[in-house]
């Protein structure tokens, strides 16, 4: 298998939790030229969707290692010189089996305040516990422990899964280190920036572009409100809880971040 995933088109993987703006960059990469971007959390091929592999993965590794092997082939055979997965999935089980097949990707690693992501799945009712084919949850294994977390409030699930998203993130750029991957920290507001973009493609060897179209920046993909939010007292609360049960003191805040 070494000999043969070192030679394929260069392919970037997103790192991030989903709600960070993915749904933005890859319409920004859709411009890039010979570039196939696209989103497979739900491919319209079910054996390419990570969704329906998630939690599989999670009991027999092996599954999931078949699983990324299929989309190395599948990758391989899609028009363009260049490809992107802007999937949020790929960073809860699926990144590392990249690494084990000699499969070195470009990365992007895409961050949003952590209060801004759990409030954003909270709103949307898109729980850890509830839609478990797209979230890893603390009763998981190899995953932040979080005693009791079964009758906390639904909103420390989701900031939990910022925490565990984290952790994992700074893991596989340890990871990426030592095989010398090229590796783009970045947010979406810096992400519309040409200036900014255009830097990263050319970081990873490919065509830059001449313009971020209007529609593209101020493009939304919409979904239904179906929580209303605490109050910041009560996530202030809800949080220390949480950081104080999984044993993280401190989260990262957005400025501290590398960009």
């Amino acid at each position: 298998m070494e000999g043969i995933w070192p030679k394929m088109k260069p392919f970037i993987l997103l790192l991030t939790t989903g709600r960070t703006g993915s749904y933005k960059f890859k319409h920004i990469l859709d411009l890039v030229p010979g570039m196939y971007a696209e989103d497979t959390i739900e491919h319209e091929d079910p054996n390419l969707s990570y969704g329906n592999v998630l939690r599989q993965n999670l009991i027999d590794p092996s599954i999931g290692r078949a699983f990324v092997e299929d989309k190395l082939k599948y990758i391989e055979q899609l028009p363009g010189n260049y490809y992107c997965d802007t999937s949020n999935l790929i960073g809860q089980g699926f990144f590392e089996h990249f690494l084990e097949l000699n499969a070195i990707p470009h990365v992007v690693i895409l961050r949003r305040d952590p209060r801004e992501v759990a409030c954003s799945f909270y709103q949307l009712g898109w729980l850890p516990k509830i839609i478990n084919h797209h979230f890893l949850n603390p009763s998981d294994p190899n995953v932040l422990q979080m005693p009791g977390w079964e009758t906390m409030h639904p909103y420390q699930w989701s900031y939990w899964f910022c925490l565990e998203m984290e952790r994992r993130i700074q893991m596989y750029l340890k990871q990426l280190k030592e095989k010398n991957a090229l590796v783009w920290e970045s947010s979406i507001p810096q992400m519309l920036e040409l200036e900014h973009f255009n830097a990263m493609l050319t970081y990873f060897s490919i065509p830059t572009i001449d313009h971020i179209p209007q529609n593209v920046v101020n493009g939304r993909n919409e979904f239904k409100i179906v929580n209303q939010l605490p109050s910041p007292r009560c996530l202030d609360m809800f949080e220390a809880k949480v950081r104080s049960c999984t044993g993280t003191d401190h989260y990262p805040s957005l400025h501290e971040l590398k960009n």
